[in-house]
């Protein structure tokens, strides 16, 4: 990760300390369902625009596991010809396992707002190109499946008493050719509590 990379990851972390202008009561969260909403978009030389829905379930206070879809659309274009270079998409569903670490950060640390400690591990299914992702297998059609596993960890701080704000830091575990990703994943998203 270079110095942007964190200088940026610091930056939204400092914020959200601010959040908390008063101390939420944390609710007991087992057998709560949550809903994270998962969302991206980036227009100009490179368009994306990705929508991946996740379903979660705490089994206990400390575990919860759910699954989701994902699909993603993404173009290139070429910056000297603005011909398009890479058009594709990327459709999927995964399942996740999430265990709490550490509740409240603030048990051992001084920190304005409650923040937990999670691991975090998936497996993900995603149809890809296999023009764009393919580059080293063979592949007798034009789209193949990619079975990866992430795993990793972060932190989550509560924003109101529904909706709790998470950052991650994941890798791809399947260290493939046809991987989509580059090591490390930051991921940022909200956690939205039905009850």
């Amino acid at each position: 990760m270079n110095f942007r990379s964190i200088l940026f990851v610091l930056l939204l972390l400092f914020p959200l300390s601010l959040l908390a202008q008063y101390d939420i009561e944390p609710e007991e969260p087992e057998g709560r369902w949550y809903l994270s909403p998962d969302f991206g978009l980036i227009l100009g030389d490179i368009t994306m625009v990705e929508v991946a829905p996740t379903i979660g379930f705490h089994l206990t206070p400390q575990l919860s596991t759910g699954f989701g879809v994902r699909y993603e659309y993404f173009r290139q274009l070429n910056f000297y010809s603005r011909a398009v270079d890479v058009n594709t998409y990327k459709l999927g569903l995964r399942t996740f396992v999430k265990i709490i670490l550490a509740p409240d950060l603030r048990d051992i640390l001084p920190l304005p707002s409650k923040i937990s400690l999670f691991t975090y591990a998936e497996y993900e299914a995603l149809n890809l190109d296999a023009e764009y992702y393919g580059l080293f297998q063979t592949i007798d059609s034009d789209r193949f499946w990619y079975h990866g596993f992430l795993a990793g960890g972060g932190i989550s701080q509560q924003v109101s008493k529904k909706v709790f704000m998470n950052i991650m830091i994941l890798s791809d575990l399947t260290n493939s050719s046809s991987s989509p990703y580059n090591n490390p994943l930051i991921r940022f998203g909200l956690q939205i509590y039905f009850n």
